[in-house]
């Protein structure tokens, strides 16, 4: 009989701690919601940046590709290399 009451009593404590355990999840399960959504709006955001950065990036190579071709059509020019100093 003590070995069954025993028993039930670590059946009650064990109920009582699941009890405070799910108190304690409902009230960070709604932080946790907010986490997982900012955590969306984060990734992407960054994929966002990310493809503007090769965009820049791309931007960036075609104006020294033009900037070269520049050069070299100023070069033929006679008199270019005056026009060169302020480029």
């Amino acid at each position: 009989m003590g070995n069954d009451l025993q028993r039930v009593q670590q059946l009650g404590d064990s109920i009582r701690q699941l009890r405070e355990d799910m108190d304690a999840l409902s009230k960070i399960a709604p932080q946790v919601e907010k986490m997982v959504a900012l955590a969306g709006t984060l990734e992407s955001t960054t994929k966002n940046i990310n493809e503007n950065i090769s965009k820049v990036s791309k931007t960036v190579q075609d104006v020294e590709d033009k900037s070269k071709k520049v050069k070299e059509i100023m070069d033929k020019i006679p008199g270019g290399n005056k026009i060169n100093q302020y480029l």
